[in-house]
């Protein structure tokens, strides 16, 4: 049996017809198939056209959610892979046993962006006991790896974990920003990052709370954990304002369980 490596010759066209045919015989719609695999419905609306070839990695996750081989899907079927030849050679013992190099696959940094947040979903369901330092240790990880993310596929993660949809850009408007004020463009994304560690680490998104609530709680924060005071008369500000000064302690508060219930619609209503 053939195997496939990051480094196997696949037809991407071939490969698009093969995830597009599984996924109708499953009855799924690319939206479902999204949702089962965490690969971006856009992602997978690419492979399916074969103007993306998708990684190592999501190729497993693809075969796992419709339950085919991976051999299967590649369509190992002579078009793509040579077939079985007789003229070939046979490699001796002492051939065989000579070491071969090993085609490491790609890694999906959607992926290892999922797996960090699960831990930290579990962990935060789990009232982080046990763990001190391992919590925000994973939270700047995944802000690093959501800084490797195309903003489309940002977008599609935040909308996946449930952002307040008022305060988020379209993938357009994300992609768009970077041709007009790429600085600004690029500040937009990495706190579109924290926000979505925020989720894991909070349980909810700071940004879709009522502003009147987080300006009683940052008063709370500068009277009981040093936080610092706005000038006179200026306020606290609105949610791009405040949200970046009060997110440390909180998470900080929340890892060593005595973070205020964010999750307590009646002290914490949305906006």
């Amino acid at each position: 049996m053939q195997t496939v490596t990051s480094e196997t010759a696949i037809n991407p066209k071939v490969l698009g017809a093969h995830i597009r045919e599984a996924r109708e015989s499953a009855g799924l719609s690319r939206a479902k198939l999204s949702k089962h695999t965490g690969i971006p419905h856009k992602a997978i609306e690419k492979f399916e056209y074969g103007t993306q070839e998708p990684s190592a990695s999501r190729l497993v996750v693809l075969c796992r959610a419709l339950e085919l081989p991976i051999q299967e899907l590649v369509g190992m079927d002579g078009e793509n892979f040579p077939a079985p030849s007789a003229e070939r050679p046979v490699r001796t013992v002492q051939e065989s046993a000579e070491p071969q190099p090993v085609a490491m696959p790609e890694v999906d940094p959607i992926d290892q962006v999922g797996r960090i947040l699960d831990q930290l979903d579990t962990m935060r369901v789990g009232d982080f006991e046990g763990v001190v330092r391992r919590p925000l240790a994973l939270a700047e990880d995944a802000a690093r790896l959501l800084c490797n993310l195309e903003p489309d596929e940002l977008v599609t993660t935040a909308r996946e974990r449930d952002l307040f949809r008022k305060a988020l850009p379209t993938a357009r408007e994300a992609e768009d920003g970077f041709e007009e004020k790429a600085d600004q463009a690029e500040a937009q994304c990495v706190e579109i990052g924290n926000r979505i560690v925020d989720t894991a680490i909070l349980g909810r998104d700071l940004f879709e709370i009522d502003l009147s609530a987080l300006h009683k709680l940052a008063d709370r924060l500068a009277s009981e954990r040093n936080l610092e005071e706005p000038p006179l008369f200026s306020g606290w500000g609105e949610h791009a304002v405040l949200v970046p000064k009060i997110r440390p302690i909180l998470r900080q508060l929340a890892v060593t369980g005595r973070g205020p219930d964010l999750a307590n619609e009646g002290k914490f209503p949305n906006r």
